[in-house]
């Protein structure tokens, strides 16, 4: 601990600027942290009034993020002052890398405990009930608190000159944060947690609900599999797999984020559109009343003649439901390729499995298991695609056209079969069916 002390006043001395911003940044957030969290407040109340606006959601959501920056900022000016001297011991590294990547950690889970805030975000402005914000303030906390002492653990011993000692250490804590997220996991996706409630509430045709059993299966399954391979040695495997289980928390908390940011901004947006029609219906009517022309046939009889662009209105909440989701849903589709990308390689051993051949004469095809796999996945994206690209080009282009809902319904019907035409061909041609044989496809 001395040569850490020590350490830390070599990096003071050596980068003095970088230094001292940080740890000036640092003391600065304690009085900032108690400003914010009145914004916080604030920004809730006024959220609530029938005059919010998507400003105060944004005010809301810098300040959340500020408060939950915190501790991250501490244990990040820690690591810098004991990493930034290239003279270090292995004790002081080990505890510099430990803190930095206790700051990482923390940063996302304290974020998703900020969010559900009283008058927070989560309340005011999302719209989450009571039970939800609980459920996840409850569990957070012990999560993040035994998974930041296991995570400082793993990076402490890791420089460690004792590799006996490294070993076991590593092992056991490795294993531990496997275990700990196993069974947060669990708590969170079960069958009677509170989260599935809320989804079929928001939305009765939940994807998320539908996958639940799946969901459990890939959440607690997945940490119990990296679990034993620490356990029984597999040490450099399980790390970067737990390192991509923690990235994936990561993008599931932006994902929650967006989702909650973009379906604030469409509801105010509903609002704002409704009181504006609701306005001029009634400047309409009152000009009928005061007018001296005569009235029309329609209205005479009693007959009320609906507008076309309030048909419009009406379906503008499911539209714009729709498109959050999928926006959201790519965000969270490209995070995982991206996140999970290094499993690739490891899939290539699947070539080797053959299932049989296809063709006949000179041109014959082997398919194996991981060209059944690439299917697989290409059917599941052209579904996802059948099911989010053509109302997405009607909401966004062909809503600003002046084609009538005839045409419109048209013309996304078509796209629904090209897409099925092109997405059979990439299918087809993966399970290496001659190119001669697909045209009763297109036909």
């Amino acid at each position: 601990w001395t040569s850490a002390i020590r350490g830390m006043g070599s990096t003071i001395a050596s980068k003095p600027v970088g230094s001292l911003l940080l740890i000036i940044l640092a003391f600065a957030m304690l009085p900032g942290r108690l400003r914010a969290l009145e914004i916080i407040m604030k920004e809730g109340e006024a959220a609530t009034r029938i005059n919010a606006s998507f400003g105060s959601t944004i005010r809301a959501f810098l300040a959340t993020v500020f408060v939950a920056l915190l501790w991250p900022v501490w244990f990040a000016t820690f690591a810098y002052l004991l990493l930034g001297n290239s003279a270090a011991d292995a004790f002081t590294r080990g505890l510099g890398t430990a803190f930095l990547m206790v700051a990482l950690y923390v940063a996302s889970r304290d974020l998703l405990i900020k969010v559900c805030h009283k008058k927070g975000l989560a309340e005011c402005h999302f719209g989450w009930s009571s039970e939800v914000r609980n459920h996840l303030r409850r569990h957070l906390l012990w999560y993040t608190v035994l998974g930041a002492l296991v995570v400082f653990s793993v990076a402490a011993f890791n420089e460690h000159p004792d590799s006996g000692l490294r070993m076991v250490v590593t092992r056991a804590a490795s294993t531990a944060l496997f275990l700990v997220t196993a069974v947060f996991d669990h708590v969170m996706l079960r069958r009677q947690s509170p989260l599935y409630a809320a989804f079929v509430r928001s939305n009765p045709d939940s994807m998320i609900f539908r996958l639940r059993k799946f969901l459990w299966v890939i959440g607690v399954l997945m940490p119990l599999i990296f679990a034993m391979m620490a356990l029984v040695g597999y040490l450099g495997t399980s790390i970067r797999l737990g390192q991509s289980i923690q990235l994936s928390f990561l993008l599931l908390v932006i994902v929650i984020l967006v989702y909650g940011l973009l379906s604030r901004w469409l509801m105010l947006r509903r609002r704002d559109i409704t009181r504006r029609k609701a306005m001029e219906e009634r400047q309409r009517r009152f000009k009928e009343l005061t007018s001296d022309e005569p009235q029309s046939i329609a209205s005479e009889v009693g007959i009320v003649l609906e507008d076309e662009e309030a048909v419009d209105i009406e379906s503008l909440d499911e539209q714009g439901k729709h498109t959050v989701v999928v926006s959201t849903s790519i965000i969270a589709v490209v995070g995982i390729a991206m996140i999970w990308s290094d499993l690739v390689p490891a899939l290539a051993y699947l070539d080797e499995i053959s299932l049989g051949t296809v063709g006949k004469g000179d041109s014959v095809e082997t398919v194996s298991l991981l060209n059944l796999v690439y299917a697989i996945i290409s059917v599941g994206l052209i579904l996802f695609a059948i099911r989010v690209i053509p109302p997405m080009f009607e909401l966004l282009v062909l809503g600003r056209t002046a084609f009538d809902a005839g045409a419109r319904y048209a013309i996304t019907t078509l796209m629904r079969y090209l897409i099925i035409v092109v997405g059979g061909l990439i299918v087809l041609s993966q399970l290496s069916v001659p190119y001669d044989q697909l045209g009763w496809l297109l036909t």
